[in-house]
């Protein structure tokens, strides 16, 4: 199912690990089989092709969000043609077809980042902080806000809160700096 480019880079490694992730996030039961490449195929970085059932996804010399993108973008249109809605010009600039793959792959990579910002090296930075920062009472109290408002909202809502609200633990456990005055000698 899955056949990896011969340069062997490290943005193959996130490509493995996001796989059952999107899959999930897309609700896909049964993947393509995928290529990871080292040159473009028809001056695209990314090609899903209905016949063969084959996604292939150039990876080399790309940066992994941008890897990943266009690999939610092609696993819409797998997804697209297993619901029997593809024909031979739902890539074209501008259809239906092509204006939602682009639409569910940003928000695939949003929820990827928010769900494991440590993949690609965003967990410095949470509620506009970064490490060694301080974070404020009120930054928490907005968040909070934030989190159980999600959490009143439809199924897509709450899992974003949740998601949240452990972003939240997570940050206040590693980035909060420490209050000198509690617990220092006198």
């Amino acid at each position: 199912m899955f056949r990896e480019s011969t340069n062997g880079n490290i943005t193959n490694k996130f490509v493995k690990k996001f796989l059952p992730w999107v899959a999930k996030e897309l609700k896909i039961k049964q993947l393509p089989d995928i290529k990871l490449l080292d040159q473009p195929m028809n001056n695209s970085f990314g090609t899903y092709d209905s016949a063969e059932n084959c996604l292939y996804l150039v990876t080399a010399g790309r940066h992994p969000v941008d890897v990943l993108r266009t690999l939610a973008h092609e696993l819409t249109h797998h997804k697209q043609n297993m619901a029997g809605v593809l024909d031979p010009h739902s890539g074209e600039t501008g259809t239906e077809e092509e204006n939602e793959a682009n639409a569910n792959a940003g928000i695939v990579m949003r929820n990827f980042n928010n769900d494991y910002p440590e993949y690609l090296g965003l967990q410095e930075n949470f509620a506009g902080k970064r490490a060694g920062d301080t974070i404020t009472q009120a930054d928490i109290i907005r968040i909070r806000g934030d989190v159980n408002r999600l959490k009143q909202g439809n199924k897509a809502q709450r899992e974003r809160g949740i998601r949240l609200e452990r972003q939240l633990r997570t940050f206040l456990n590693t980035h909060r700096k420490p209050n000198p005055a509690v617990g220092a000698d006198k």
